[in-house]
């Protein structure tokens, strides 16, 4: 079990923690180095991209704390178990425990995280996003995700924030906060797709 560097396209690297248990990952900086979106090829008007997120926890990977990282300029962040199939499942059922504090998300587009199986706490984040935003979170097959006291920094054309998440009886969702209070967000869910947009100050 370990924490891999893989090397992507033109050297690029990423972390991927695959099926480890109790890894810190904390004060890190994750971007795109000398390879951002920016500089990639355009294929029938969208970006032809050549890696995917900063950081991948597959796998059975478990007990997973990210702290105090900068994650920047990029599109398909975070993402917390890989595949909805059932080999998957069998792996990632029961693990994929995983914390995110006091981590800064600038230029970000979406997934940050995207979870399946996973059950993910979200604390104290910093979410900065440009014209580009999609969402946040995106809560996939049997997930589970607990959202406190994170704050949301968008430009005046983003008036949601989207959170990916199954529509229907297979997806329950909890919302506290009184009075413009920080609130905590809990969704659950066991099955794929869909989406739920709530209201942010920008």
């Amino acid at each position: 079990m370990s924490l891999r560097i893989h090397r992507g396209a033109k050297d690029a690297r990423r972390p991927v923690v695959y099926g480890a248990t109790h890894v810190w990952l904390d004060h890190d900086t994750f971007t795109d180095g000398d390879h951002p979106d920016s500089s990639l090829p355009v294929h029938y008007g969208r970006i032809y991209q050549q890696h995917d997120g900063e950081l991948d926890i597959v796998k059975g990977a478990d007990h997973v704390t990210v702290s105090w990282n900068v994650f920047a300029d990029h599109d398909k962040t975070i993402l917390i178990g890989n595949s909805d199939s059932a080999a998957t499942a069998a792996a990632d059922r029961g693990h994929l425990k995983v914390t995110l504090h006091h981590n800064l998300f600038t230029g970000l587009v979406e997934r940050a995280p995207r979870v399946r199986f996973g059950q993910v706490d979200s604390y104290d984040n910093h979410f900065v996003a440009d014209s580009s935003y999609g969402y946040s979170y995106g809560i996939g097959m049997e997930s589970r995700l607990v959202a406190e006291h994170n704050a949301f920094t968008l430009p005046a054309s983003v008036g949601v924030v989207l959170v990916t998440i199954p529509p229907g009886p297979d997806c329950r969702g909890r919302e506290e906060g009184a009075d413009g209070a920080p609130g905590e967000h809990t969704w659950e869910s066991s099955a794929p797709g869909g989406a739920l947009s709530g209201s942010a100050e920008p």
